[in-house]
């Protein structure tokens, strides 16, 4: 497992905050892994400033099937109209994509409601979660 804050909104006395977590599964002695052993979760959370202990508000899950191989974000279209054909196809072959997801976190002050989006899934996520019963 390897995961941190993807990103924080701070407000007087409090913040709301996502966490992201990246699952693998390995196999064996070798500890191999391959593009099925990938998952991602992601967890909404408001920490008051005086305690410091947040609470879990929502969560996410998103198993392999929803995830989607790329090539890195930004390099295909970062590449001269000339660029080597055969150079170009390697990169766009699935030997070269991996799993690029992130999370981004906004938040509507008038309306306490916080947006999550998530990219480098199959379809695009984006999900309001209201938050006027967790806020001051």
């Amino acid at each position: 497992m390897d995961g941190g804050m993807v990103a924080r909104v701070s407000r007087p006395g409090e913040s709301a905050e996502l966490f992201g977590k990246k699952v693998l599964r390995i196999h064996g002695p070798w500890y191999t892994v391959t593009h099925l052993d990938y998952s991602y979760e992601f967890f909404l959370v408001v920490r008051p400033t005086a305690t410091g202990r947040g609470r879990l508000v929502k969560q996410w899950s998103f198993p392999r099937e929803k995830l989607a191989l790329r090539t890195a974000p930004g390099v295909l279209e970062s590449l001269p109209p000339d660029y080597p054909p055969d150079v170009r196809k390697s990169l766009e072959s699935e030997a070269n994509k991996r799993f690029y997801i992130d999370g981004f976190l906004s938040f509507d002050e008038p309306s306490k409601t916080a947006t999550v989006a998530i990219t480098g899934l199959v379809r695009p996520f984006e999900e309001r979660v209201d938050l006027s019963d967790e806020l001051r």
